[in-house]
């Protein structure tokens, strides 16, 4: 009789634990806290040259509602323009989760990571790529349009880049013209210095031709490592000026009929006197030596203030002055002045002195 409640007991210890497994099967999987907030753990507001790997790696904390870090949760990290070792991460005990190694762009400015939970507003991290050191100069602009003498030219804009082409700021650049006329520069250029801005970008601000023909301006920075030459011409319909002098100078210049410029007349050549100062300025002009003697050919010698193609130029001694028609001597302020000899032999020489008054009266470009 006593075996009865034995087997009994052992039956219902057998269902008893039959009911506890069949329970335990219907339960799923331990289920996470739902991600309440995502913070920065890491990583954000670095710097770095471009293409370089930054110094922490980016990492964000995630929580749940009451502000505990949550371990386990998947988060997606998308970066904007550089590379990240991992696309996704678990959180760890701490509740923090990293995108690994973030190598910035190759281009300069402000990248970003994303870094995504499910059911939280997305958090960005982000850091700076610094331009790398200049290794070149270009010119944006190679070409422009043409000018006229003593028009304003199409002014060239240089820019100092790293290896990657990203314009490098706060670099030191030289302007100067090139193309001299003797002694004198054939335009002036300004400013003699400046520096690239954030862009790597520099440019003159002014650039006046005064003759003629193609002038060139140079760029150059670190000591002339870097240079870059812009070209621009001055169209010849302006009767443009061939020559330049300016105050303290004598020149002796021989014209003959190669230098007439189509459309131009009788027009042998055009030279600009250049003053920043009062100046006494003579003209004498004679045909050449080996010219044939002509009684009908009539040498004029003109002065306006330039520029003496405009409308209205200043007539300061007119071609059919009571003097002796090629020559002059007459005082005149601080101006840029141009000088027209008309032959129609077109052979001529002429003899321009200037003589100052009063104080310096040239800057040179630089």
């Amino acid at each position: 009789m006593s075996s009865v409640p034995t087997r009994f007991a052992r039956i219902l210890v057998a269902a008893v634990v039959a009911t506890i497994i069949a329970c335990r099967n219907d339960v799923g999987p331990t289920e996470l806290p739902a991600a309440a907030s995502v913070e920065t753990a890491g990583g954000t507001g670095q710097s770095a040259e471009v293409g370089e790997a930054l110094g922490v790696a980016p990492a964000v904390l995630v929580r749940d509602s009451a502000g505990r870090p949550i371990r386990g949760i998947e988060v997606h990290f998308t970066a904007r323009r550089g590379t990240i070792a991992r696309a996704s991460a678990r959180t760890d005990d701490r509740g923090i989760a990293s995108a690994g190694i973030w190598r910035l762009p190759e281009r300069s400015g402000l990248d970003t990571i994303v870094a995504s939970v499910t059911g939280v507003t997305p958090l960005l991290i982000t850091a700076v790529a610094r331009p790398g050191a200049a290794v070149g100069m270009t010119i944006l602009n190679p070409t422009g349009f043409e000018a006229r003498v003593l028009e304003g030219m199409d002014l060239p804009v240089f820019k100092v880049a790293d290896r990657f082409g990203n314009g490098v700021g706060g670099v030191d650049v030289t302007l100067g013209v090139l193309d001299t006329d003797g002694s004198m520069p054939i335009s002036r250029a300004g400013p003699a210095t400046d520096v690239t801005d954030a862009f790597g970008i520099v440019g003159a601000t002014s650039w006046i031709p005064y003759i003629v023909g193609n002038h060139r301006l140079a760029a150059s920075a670190a000591n002339g490592a870097f240079t870059a030459v812009a070209t621009r011409h001055v169209r010849e319909d302006a009767c443009g000026a061939r020559h330049v002098i300016g105050a303290g100078m004598t020149r002796t210049i021989d014209f003959g009929p190669i230098d007439r410029v189509p459309g131009c007349g009788n027009t042998v050549d055009l030279i600009t006197v250049i003053l920043t100062a009062p100046a006494t300025i003579t003209v004498q002009a004679d045909p050449l030596p080996s010219a044939p003697p002509s009684t009908e050919d009539v040498r004029t010698a003109s002065l306006t203030r330039a520029p003496a193609w405009s409308v209205n130029p200043q007539v300061i001694v007119a071609p059919t002055a009571a003097a002796a028609r090629a020559q002059f001597s007459v005082a005149v302020n601080a101006g840029n002045y141009d000088i027209r000899i008309s032959a129609a032999s077109q052979q001529s020489r002429v003899q321009v002195t200037v003589t100052p008054t009063a104080g310096p009266t040239f800057a040179r470009s630089r």
